[in-house]
């Protein structure tokens, strides 16, 4: 079981079905999708400065920053990086040939990047992608 720290703000969607990171990790159906979820938790969580509140899945907002600046969310299964707009279609060119990165169409997530958990092999392989986005999200 992972243990989790105190760092989660009092941010929480009232309106959220989860009210702690386990719940949201029990949402994931397959082993792996969990797996992966936890494993960027634990990462993400031991960020400086990094803070998560529940929703419909874990949001990481750094202390001082306005927006949130990584999401794992249980609608779609997805690991979502919210990045500098005018930064995101260089960051989706220098990493879709390494993880299978989709960018909304809807035009109110201009600013992020989705990657399903299926296909992330591992925390490495993302690992860069979240450097970038828990450094330059505002």
């Amino acid at each position: 079981m992972v243990r989790y720290s105190n760092k989660q703000r009092d941010l929480t969607d009232r309106k959220s079905k989860y009210t702690t990171p386990e719940e949201v990790m029990q949402a994931f159906q397959t082993e792996k999708e969990n797996r992966i979820a936890r494993e960027i938790f634990e990462y993400v969580n031991c960020l400086p400065n990094a803070d998560y509140y529940i929703s419909n899945g874990i949001m990481f907002k750094r202390a001082g920053r306005k927006f949130k600046f990584l999401s794992i969310s249980t609608v779609g299964n997805k690991l979502l990086f919210h990045v500098p707009i005018q930064r995101r279609d260089e960051i989706y060119h220098t990493y879709k040939d390494t993880v299978s990165i989709d960018i909304p169409t809807d035009p109110r997530d201009k600013n992020q990047i989705d990657i399903q958990l299926v296909d992330i092999h591992s925390l490495e392989s993302v690992r860069e992608l979240i450097q970038i986005a828990h450094n330059e999200r505002e």
